[in-house]
């Protein structure tokens, strides 16, 4: 996950897949962030420490409706890791949810694959 946001340029599906990938970036980076502007055309982050100079700038494209980062500041000028405690604020009850989910999924079309699989061998 702290490769998941890697720079300008970078595309993502929509402002919610942003928000995710974000989200997951800051959690692995224990790092905290503000939402400056969030809305579905335009995300700015900043960094939670106010004298911080990072910050991402993410907006729709107007010629295919995906979401890009269109600038972007991805050096830390707060220090090593602005969370201390195990914790963190982003690690909410929907990104477990969704963390799950998703584990689940995986693991589901695996073990039908296996179902089919064992009944095209014994019938």
């Amino acid at each position: 996950w702290s490769n998941c946001i890697r720079g300008e340029g970078q595309i993502f599906k929509d402002a919610a897949e942003f928000r995710r990938c974000a989200k997951n970036y800051a959690i692995a980076t224990r790092r905290s962030f503000l939402y400056k502007k969030n809305y579905s055309g335009k995300v700015i982050l900043i960094c939670s420490v106010e004298t911080c100079s990072w910050r991402i700038y993410a907006s729709r494209h107007k010629a295919d409706n995906l979401f890009g980062i269109r600038r972007c500041n991805l050096i830390h000028t707060c220090g090593d890791d602005n969370l201390r405690s195990r914790g963190h604020p982003r690690a909410d009850a929907s990104w477990v949810a969704n963390i799950v989910n998703d584990r689940l999924r995986g693991e589901l079309s695996t073990m039908y694959d296996v179902d089919r699989y064992t009944e095209r061998l014994w019938g």
